[in-house]
């Protein structure tokens, strides 16, 4: 699934402000962005040298707190103004105070798709001749109803990671096509500091669930 640019608040959730000083007589890290005023910024970011931090290249306008998209002001409680009307820059214009790049499409959930994934998702956007599925993933059919505009397809089920097949043969069951998305989902929860052997027993135990039973979970 690929991001998209959302509207002016959702915007606010996709920022890097972070920024590091590097000491007196240092220059930045290997492949930093030096702002020249003694600060560094992440390779791929642009210096904020107006409060001093650090934006995403895909939100330029710095902030006190936050980076904004280009075209928009800073506004009030951390938030971005959008522009009166679409810019160059951002000339297709949604009707609903977002306005999105050339060659791209705007979506039902208020920001933008590119051309090759035109499937607007609340987090994200499909290719074309998929659908939004859930865990921000996608799928090839939509059988079944997961709900918030989410489905699967047939003989699956809904689980919070995506779609899980109802049935999956023995030799697929550690494989990312069977029962490998559970298995990423249990590590993910296993990941605190001390958690090592929780995070090994994820794959030994859901496959050998798996080959007992034909099913994941």
């Amino acid at each position: 699934m690929t991001s998209k640019f959302l509207s002016s608040v959702c915007a606010l959730l996709c920022l890097s402000l972070a920024f590091t000083r590097p000491a007196a007589g240092q220059s930045c890290a290997p492949g930093a962005v030096d702002c020249g005023n003694g600060k560094c910024c992440p390779s791929g970011d642009v210096c904020d040298l107006t409060f001093g931090g650090c934006c995403a290249a895909d939100h330029p306008v710095g902030c006190p707190n936050v980076c904004c998209l280009a075209g928009f002001q800073c506004g009030a409680n951390d938030t971005c103004t959008p522009p009166a009307g679409c810019t160059p820059q951002f000339p297709v214009d949604c009707g609903n105070g977002t306005c999105c790049a050339s060659g791209d499409l705007c979506d039902p959930f208020g920001g933008c798709c590119a051309a090759d994934h035109p499937v607007g998702c609340a987090n994200g956007c499909c290719p074309e001749g998929t659908n939004c599925a859930p865990g921000e993933t996608c799928a090839r059919g939509c059988d079944v109803d997961c709900g918030n505009g989410e489905c699967c397809p047939a003989a699956s089920h809904c689980e919070s990671f995506g779609c899980e097949s109802d049935q999956v043969a023995r030799a697929l069951c550690g494989a990312a096509t069977g029962c490998g998305p559970r298995i990423a989902a249990c590590r993910a929860v296993c990941a605190a500091p001390g958690r090592r052997r929780c995070r090994k027993r994820c794959r030994r135990s859901i496959v050998r669930h798996c080959r007992a039973t034909g099913t994941c979970g």
